[in-house]
């Protein structure tokens, strides 16, 4: 099984990762997160666009996932990408053209559960707090 989890440098985002692995070592699978960067960026009081600094968190967020997984996915085929997208239809490309089997997302992109060509498994950090205690 193919497992895409989308990140977005959120806690539900590091939930959907845990879930994700747990799901293609089950499997004996593939997992690929992918971090996705808003292309949309808000502006500051000045008038001021932050996209600039938003990018390099993001992409600091990126190489933390790409850790985690080198310090987490012991025994499971996983790798990261980063992208830029504007919204979930980005995401479901990427996932069609990378014949994802399942997509693990955090709540914000919910609105692609039905849109999917494939399974789609929304978890939250309050998800994994319910399964722990």
């Amino acid at each position: 099984m193919k497992v895409l989890v989308v990140s977005d440098g959120t806690p539900d985002s590091e939930s959907a990762l845990a879930y994700g692995l747990a799901k293609a070592r089950e499997t004996s699978g593939q997992l690929i997160a992918l971090h996705v960067h808003q292309h949309y960026f808000p502006r500051d009081d000045a008038g001021r666009s932050s996209s600039h600094q938003a990018l390099q968190d993001s992409r600091r967020r990126y190489e933390s996932i790409r850790t985690w997984i080198h310090n987490h996915g012991c025994g499971v085929s996983a790798n990261a990408d980063f992208s830029i997208i504007d919204d979930y239809s980005d995401i479901l490309r990427y996932a069609s053209d990378a014949e994802i089997d399942l997509i693990v997302s955090p709540p914000a992109f919910v609105e692609m559960f039905d849109k999917a060509r494939c399974l789609v498994d929304i978890v939250s950090a309050e998800d994994e707090q319910m399964v722990n205690s």
